[in-house]
């Protein structure tokens, strides 16, 4: 897609403008971004991250590449028994078949197209076990780990986890693992000690923050997608909150936001 020509009045134009920096609104901007279209993320607090960085970060994908090789078979049939014996008539079957075809896809679309990876979790149980079509594991899916210093002073801006969500506060810990350290199951005294040691011999680490640089659940996921924002140049900008839309004949054409200190005022335009 070639450059717009900017039109007068606004201070910015894009193609879409995204509020607010969780998983979803990332999502978008990349997916947005990688179909040719320019996409700008405006977040209100000055982190990145919302409730999904302080989140297990957990997505439910039925029938996921990875059931297969953990030994469960799945299918669309078991999937769509399972979600209308829960939704009871409430969702239209038209969400729920689109939802059981593409969520694999997107899955799989979020790793090849940006490196956001999720694993699937063997032991983690649908949530209603006797209902109709329901897995003993393997559905549910856990952002991979990622190593915090791919996103250099980028990292201290993502929101904080909560300490509850960490090993003695500081360590992070997969579902995996905080499934086998928890219920001590077998090599669970080795799991605390790797993790001890990673953390407390990570000296260039720990002069530069109490925070692990082994993001684990939402921290990880988060992490992910800003790193490949990043290198997609897809802006991000914080202290920056909507304050209203700016409409013609009924057609949003763009935002008013606010930002930074002195209540500063900006129109963004959305190219038609």
């Amino acid at each position: 897609m070639g450059a717009k020509e900017p039109v007068p009045g606004w201070d910015q134009q894009v193609d879409v403008v995204v509020v607010g920096s969780g998983a979803g609104g990332l999502t978008a901007a990349l997916c947005c971004q990688s179909l040719g279209m320019s996409a700008l993320v405006v977040e209100k607090d000055k982190v990145y991250g919302g409730t999904s960085a302080v989140s297990g970060g957990g997505i439910w994908i039925p029938m996921n590449d990875q059931m297969a090789g953990q030994g469960v078979r799945d299918s669309y049939e078991e999937a769509l028994s399972y979600v209308k014996s829960l939704t009871l008539g409430q969702v239209p079957d038209a969400r729920l078949d689109a939802y059981l075809k593409n969520a694999p896809d997107m899955v799989r679309y979020m790793a090849q197209q940006f490196g956001v990876r999720f694993d699937a979790v063997p032991n983690y149980s649908d949530y209603f076990p006797t209902r109709p079509g329901a897995k003993a594991g393997s559905r549910s899916m856990e952002p991979a780990l990622f190593d915090a210093r791919q996103l250099g002073d980028e990292f201290l801006k993502l929101r904080e986890p909560y300490k509850g969500t960490l090993i003695m506060g500081r360590m992070s810990m997969t579902q995996v693992e905080c499934h086998t350290v928890l219920c001590r199951g077998r090599g669970w005294v080795g799991i605390m000690i790797k993790m001890l040691l990673k953390y407390w011999l990570d000296f260039g680490w720990r002069r530069r923050t109490w925070r692990d640089r082994r993001l684990a659940l939402g921290q990880a996921m988060i992490a992910a997608m800003r790193f490949a924002m990043l290198k997609r140049k897809v802006p991000l900008l914080l202290d920056t909150a909507l304050e209203d839309l700016v409409e013609d004949n009924g057609r949003v054409t763009g935002v008013v936001v606010r930002s930074g200190p002195g209540e500063r005022f900006s129109l963004v335009g959305v190219h038609p």
